[in-house]
């Protein structure tokens, strides 16, 4: 708890910043939902053989690429050695796994890969099931998977689970995914185009919900309260609903809405996530500061933030010209219908 007022609002700030995770997982969810199902209607059917290997094509590349560079890495630097048995997990798109067996993830610079593998545990899924079932058996698949995650947090919380377990682990997690799969389902062919003062409300509720449960809300304490595992999850999703929807149905040219920075930026997005924390430990090593703790976040945003967002960009943006970019090339080849609709 922090003496100051200041204090306290860079840790909520920081906190609710955490819940970009379940952003990019109901993102994620609504996405491929509604990709699956224009191919379905578009063919009858979903191939599944093209559908993973576009998702490997776009994944698995910088992802294994990473854990080589951290690998060979850890081999002389302290700051990038990871236990044997964290790697191989990761390797095997377990890391999450691995962090509900042995809490948060020592080695800082891995400490957010655990996403990655929830994200390709449900892409191993998910197809098999729209697959075989009409939007109504999707709609009771998506509530089926809000069950599932309500009771795995009921026994968390009668196990006094630790809060690593909670926060990484799939069960726990279905909420965010569950909320995007049924906003694919109600946004099928329908024409969302709401004015900007609706959509501006719809922001700003989404980043209010993430804040309200930041300020009362603790998912790295162990074990996780009830207001945080009942409260907490399902307001942050209902929050990354309302967000999703204040973007959804905005006109396709982003030029319109973002400078050239902005466009470019979300292109070497991927890129970004997968080396944000290499670029924290290169400059908080050069500038001769201690690393973060894994689970805790750094209270003052310095120079250091700068200068570690400068070399992300640049390492992202080298990423994604050399090594991401021939695969994209390769994975169109393997498109049945475009990412969006035309």
């Amino acid at each position: 708890m922090h003496p100051d007022w200041r204090g306290r609002v860079v840790q909520i700030l920081g906190w609710s910043g955490g819940y970009s995770v379940d952003l990019f997982l109901a993102l994620s969810a609504f996405l491929i939902t509604q990709l699956l199902l224009r191919e379905k209607e578009a063919t009858g059917s979903i191939d599944l053989r093209r559908f993973y290997l576009r998702r490997i094509l776009r994944i698995w590349p910088l992802y294994y690429f990473f854990l080589i560079v951290v690998a060979v890495a850890g081999i002389w630097f302290k700051a990038f050695h990871i236990q044997a048995k964290w790697l191989i997990l990761c390797a095997l798109l377990s890391g999450n796994i691995a962090n509900a067996l042995w809490g948060w993830t020592p080695t800082f610079v891995v400490s957010h890969v655990w996403t990655i593998a929830i994200e390709e545990q449900f892409y191993l899924l998910w197809p098999l099931i729209v697959r075989r079932l009409k939007p109504r058996g999707i709609v009771i698949a998506a509530f089926a998977m809000l069950a599932i995650s309500f009771t795995a947090r009921t026994v968390c919380w009668l196990t006094d689970a630790p809060g690593s377990l909670v926060w990484t682990n799939t069960l726990t997690r279905l909420d965010p995914i569950a909320s995007g799969i049924l906003l694919a389902i109600w946004m099928r062919h329908r024409q969302h185009r709401p004015g900007m003062p609706t959509r501006a409300l719809l922001l700003a509720l989404g980043i209010a919900t993430m804040l309200t449960v930041s300020a009362w809300c603790d998912p790295y304490w162990s074990p996780n309260s009830a207001a945080t595992l009942f409260f907490g999850y399902p307001a942050v999703a209902l929050g990354c609903v309302a967000i999703l929807l204040a973007f959804h149905g905005l006109p396709l040219d982003p030029k319109r809405f973002l400078p050239g920075l902005g466009i470019y930026l979300g292109k070497i997005s991927y890129g970004l996530y997968i080396w944000q924390m290499t670029a924290i430990v290169l400059v908080l090593k050069g500038l001769n500061r201690p690393l973060p703790v894994t689970g805790q976040w750094v209270d003052s945003v310095t120079f250091a933030a700068f200068c570690a967002f400068i070399l992300n960009v640049a390492i992202a943006a080298a990423s994604y010209r050399f090594l991401e970019t021939p695969f994209l090339r390769l994975k169109s080849r393997f498109a049945v219908v475009p990412s969006r609709p035309e």
